[in-house]
């Protein structure tokens, strides 16, 4: 069975698409999502069950010499039918912290932790891992082993990926047919992540662009994938609520989801 570190925190975020943001918080640039005040309260619905996380910039950091902020998105445990289709899903393995540390002035992780945070504040460590960019390998962070080599430049991990993808939407011309996409480091393996705007349409005055993401990266034991809806308001563009649909044999499992940046 193939084993996978990350439990619906990553689901919510490899499916970033599942979001809905408001308004409560006023971002006059798209790189305020860097500034150590931002904060993001995440959370998924299904069948009137749901999921919560948060995702956080912690603070300003060095990672072997390197300036970066590090990025903290931590998740609640799941009960009843909700954790058993995560199980079932093979997403899940405990993980309910995930720390990113990123250079801000290209996006990109340097540093990339995942591990099950204890209530007594130890930690289960499940991945380690340093963006080698120099060499192209993504190495353990504790022992420099090389775990994935001749990896592309852009490897992101999910969360740095999330925040990327909005500074791309503010700063990328955005029509219909338009694609976005990066490359990204899921546990010992990579995948890709494209997206395109399919339809615009006008709703209270405000754009609004429909993007869709055909295929997921495969975290999933099935096949899955994800419209969401990207708003521009204020001379910003974000992205808010949408669905992701999974593949189940039975029948397909939407996952609706929400975000918001609290003041």
């Amino acid at each position: 069975m193939k084993s996978v570190v990350y439990k619906i925190a990553i689901s919510i975020s490899v499916i970033i698409l599942t979001l809905l943001i408001s308004q409560q918080l006023s971002l006059s640039n798209p790189l305020d999502v860097y500034k150590p005040v931002a904060k993001f309260s995440l959370s998924l619905k299904w069948w009137g069950m749901s999921a919560y996380g948060t995702m956080e910039v912690i603070r300003n950091d060095k990672v072997k010499e390197q300036d970066v902020i590090l990025v903290s998105s931590q998740t609640k445990e799941l009960s009843g039918l909700l954790r058993f289709i995560v199980k079932l899903l093979r997403i899940y393995k405990g993980s309910n912290t995930f720390d990113s540390y990123i250079d801000t002035k290209t996006g990109l992780p340097v540093r990339y932790e995942v591990y099950k945070l204890k209530d007594d504040g130890t930690k289960k460590l499940n991945d380690h891992v340093y963006f080698d960019r120099k060499n192209k390998r993504i190495t353990s962070y504790d022992d420099n082993s090389t775990i994935l080599s001749n990896v592309q430049p852009d490897i992101q991990d999910i969360f740095s990926g999330f925040l990327n993808l909005i500074r791309m939407f503010n700063t990328e011309d955005f029509y219909i047919g338009k694609q976005f996409g990066f490359n990204l480091y899921l546990y010992k393996e990579t995948g890709k992540l494209d997206m395109r705007v399919i339809s615009q349409k006008i709703v209270d005055g405000n754009k609004v662009y429909t993007l869709k993401v055909d295929k997921l990266p495969d975290v999933f034991k099935y096949p899955a994938s994800a419209t969401f809806d990207v708003v521009e308001k204020g001379g910003l563009k974000l992205p808010t609520k949408g669905t992701c649909t999974i593949d189940f044999p039975i029948s397909n499992i939407n996952i609706d989801g929400e975000l918001t940046l609290p003041n």
